[in-house]
């Protein structure tokens, strides 16, 4: 055990936190978290939904820096986003944890 599932709460292993975390990093909008208001994403308002008019381009190059300063655990490889129109359905990192293993990839879905 690594870890616990923030919906189940039953023991997960170290992959399956990692997953958790960086969807938690990349969906938790910047200022809501009180004892870490440096935490979380500017491209997301303080009600989670995505604010209008922000490019992919600069989510990805966000997304990228939270997980290099929230994430130690691992090595970022490329970080994508899917678009339709101006709004933000899903964010794709590939990673590698730093403890070994090959090239992981995860997908965080905005609904």
């Amino acid at each position: 055990m690594v870890g616990m599932d923030k919906k189940t709460g039953k023991a997960i292993g170290r992959e399956q936190h990692i997953v958790q975390s960086i969807e938690d990093i990349l969906t938790t909008p910047k200022g809501t978290r009180v004892m870490r208001r440096d935490y979380g994403a500017s491209y997301l308002a303080e009600d989670g939904s995505f604010r209008i008019g922000t490019s992919g381009v600069a989510i990805a190059s966000e997304a990228t820096e939270l997980l290099k300063e929230y994430e130690p655990r691992i090595s970022i490889g490329d970080v994508s986003t899917r678009m339709n129109g101006d709004k933000l359905d899903a964010i794709a990192v590939s990673y590698t944890d730093v403890e070994g293993g090959g090239v992981k990839e995860t997908q965080v879905v905005f609904a």
